[in-house]
């Protein structure tokens, strides 16, 4: 089954642009996402960055980011599993990470940092809903 999903591809203001996500073999079950600039972790720094990637999702559908495991093997850097939901197409996809080493951790431009991938999903008719306006990821619904 193909789902279409397109990526929006946004610009800082310093020139760095999003980079679209690739499959990296023929049976990939993921798309792997890459950050778009060099960025550095602090020791023990808990961070978010933006990927400068949006994407405009189909209603019942969501995005799965899941971490990269060799983040954490090489760099003992550590990613959630995150949900990107329908009602937030258009905005920024941030990667929200923490370095659990002792030393800072340098990443250049065009490190593959999470994995997508597009799941359908569907809504309880006996659970309560509210509809609140999105202003953002990491807990924008809440209070």
């Amino acid at each position: 089954m193909t789902v279409y999903c397109k990526p929006i591809i946004f610009t800082d203001d310093k020139g760095n642009s999003g980079i679209k996500p690739k499959f990296m073999t023929k049976f990939a079950a993921c798309a792997d996402v890459a950050i778009p600039y060099p960025i550095t972790i602090k020791p023990g720094e808990v961070a978010k960055f933006d990927l400068l990637l949006g994407f405009d999702i189909p209603c019942e559908y969501k995005i799965v980011m899941y971490p990269r495991s060799s983040l954490l093997i090489k760099h003992k850097l550590m990613s959630p599993t995150s949900i990107i939901d329908a009602d937030y197409s258009g905005q920024h996809v941030h990667w929200p990470v923490i370095n659990l080493s002792t030393e800072e951790v340098v990443l250049p431009a065009g490190t593959r940092v999470c994995q997508i991938e597009v799941q359908s999903c569907y809504q309880v008719n006996e659970w309560e809903r509210e509809d609140i306006k999105r202003t953002g990821g990491f807990g924008s619904t809440g209070k």
